[in-house]
């Protein structure tokens, strides 16, 4: 197509071309600004689908302003010519980058995928499926920032008037099985192709090839996917397991929102990336008795000395409980905060035991914290707290609360989680005590009388109180004071 001008923009040269028409590089000579002009080929005008779908392009995308998203100025029609006239994004795509550096550094990955993400949150607030997220369809600039382009096959899906149950639209190299198979689609498809394309990050290809595309679509329906680190032996299983999760057929599976894939991103880079490497901490069976070892300070002072000694007498009665109520507890000679530990978190899957550390906790900042899932089949972490030596533990401190979210270069995200409501601690000589948390941000203390001698304090959540908006609980702080054992 050879022209000058469409409407008020000059145009200067085509710059690519898309499954909705061609796209052109123009100026908006009024505020000497360069613009990208999308044009509809004249061949297509008298096709009313292919119309409607130019339309409905034009009408998502100025539904969405978001700094990873591309712009709209004006949607317009100029002798029978439809066109949109939006924000022009200098750089290359992630399709380009990919085909001259195969594998892209893991961090870099992560917040590449971090930036689609927070794109396609916005848009599905916005009630808006994009439908082909692919490697071609992101931009990326010399500063590194994303923007998510052609919104050409964008579902509004608070209207029900504008696609038809069973017409297959999409690339099929990212297509969601139920995208294939022409089902009604929710944002989770969006998240299936996002995992595709974050797949293709890490590894440099594809996860399904085939001879036509019938076949890719048949793959991506009854097929799983390969191994991320047989493609890429440098990519940790954690972060392989949130590709993977991401692309699971069955949408039960895959992760809901957005939100619940930002916040596991956010979890690998504060814990695997920051945190140092992974350590294997085996799960301590659970005991089957509470008796307690008791083990006495040297020194007492005469009235400490007859409090233990009544309630020594009470034990061997039977007549005191495992339960020591936090009045009764005395400023032990010696005790003071534990500086010399390591506090770790562990979850439980179909792989094993899997342990990272977790220094958000004991940094004397309530704004950070650990955030775990306890929606769906239940709660499987814990937190550990390792010492170097053993110690006479006499208090475990916790603010359970809000968790701010970390390394997020684009701003922070607050999540309202429930607080703790009763956990268990466990202790290297099988005891077992028991606390009950106000629903209040602040400071709690379990005192355990006269101490326990230790290794270690595991520390599992058994309940919660009512959630508000997440299904996720959260831990700011921990204080563990004692003496040297």
């Amino acid at each position: 197509m050879d022209m000058k001008r469409i409407g008020k923009y000059e145009v200067i040269k085509k710059i690519g071309s898309g499954g909705m028409g061609d796209v052109y590089l123009g100026r908006q000579e009024s505020l000497n600004r360069l613009v990208a002009i999308k044009i509809l080929p004249g061949h297509f005008s008298n096709d009313k689908n292919i119309v409607e779908r130019f339309n409905r392009e034009a009408h998502a995308i100025s539904r969405l302003e978001h700094q990873n998203i591309v712009t709209i100025f004006e949607y317009g029609i100029e002798e029978d010519r439809h066109f949109i006239a939006m924000q022009y994004v200098e750089g290359q795509t992630i399709k380009e980058m990919i085909q001259k550096k195969r594998f892209m550094p893991e961090l870099q990955a992560i917040l590449y995928c971090k930036q689609i993400s927070r794109a396609l949150k916005y848009a599905h607030e916005k009630k808006v499926i994009h439908r082909d997220i692919k490697s071609q369809n992101i931009m990326v600039t010399k500063e590194n920032k994303l923007y998510v382009m052609d919104f050409g096959l964008a579902k509004i899906f608070d209207r029900t008037d504008i696609t038809q149950s069973g017409f297959v639209v999409g690339s099929p190299e990212y297509m969601s099985p139920e995208q294939s198979q022409g089902m009604e689609l929710t944002p989770q498809t969006d998240i299936y192709s996002l995992g595709v394309v974050f797949f293709e990050i890490l590894t440099g290809q594809l996860p399904f090839y085939a001879e036509n595309s019938l076949g890719v679509a048949y793959k991506h329906v009854h097929e799983k996917p390969p191994s991320l680190r047989d493609l890429n032996p440098k990519i940790h299983e954690r972060l392989e397991s949130i590709v993977l999760k991401m692309m699971e057929k069955d949408r039960r599976q895959r992760y809901e929102t957005i939100d619940h894939l930002l916040v596991d991103l956010d979890y690998y880079v504060n814990t695997v990336i920051e945190g140092g490497s992974p350590k294997i901490l085996p799960l301590q069976p659970k005991p089957k008795g509470r008796l307690k070892r008791l083990v006495w300070p040297l020194k007492f002072s005469f009235t400490y000395f007859w409090l233990g000694g009544t309630l020594a007498l009470g034990i061997l009665l039977g007549r005191c409980s495992e339960k020591y109520p936090s009045w009764m507890h005395f400023e032990t000679s010696g005790e003071h905060q534990i500086s010399e530990l390591t506090v770790t978190a562990s979850s439980q899957d179909r792989e094993g035991n899997h342990s990272y550390e977790v220094g958000n906790l004991t940094d004397g900042k309530t704004e950070t914290a650990w955030a775990e899932g306890v929606g769906g089949v239940g709660i499987n972490e814990y937190i550990t707290v390792s010492f170097r030596k053993n110690y006479i533990v006499t208090k475990i401190g916790m603010i359970p609360g809000y968790a701010k979210v970390m390394n997020d270069k684009y701003g922070d995200r607050f999540l309202k989680n429930p607080r703790i409501k009763k956990a268990q601690f466990y202790f290297s000589d099988n005891t077992v005590q028991e606390m009950e948390f106000k629903d209040s941000r602040e400071m709690q203390y379990k005192v355990l009388l006269p101490g326990i001698r230790t290794g270690f304090v595991r520390i599992v959540i058994e309940e919660v109180y009512p959630g508000e908006e997440w299904d996720d609980t959260s831990i700011s702080e921990i204080e563990v004071w004692g003496m040297k054992g």
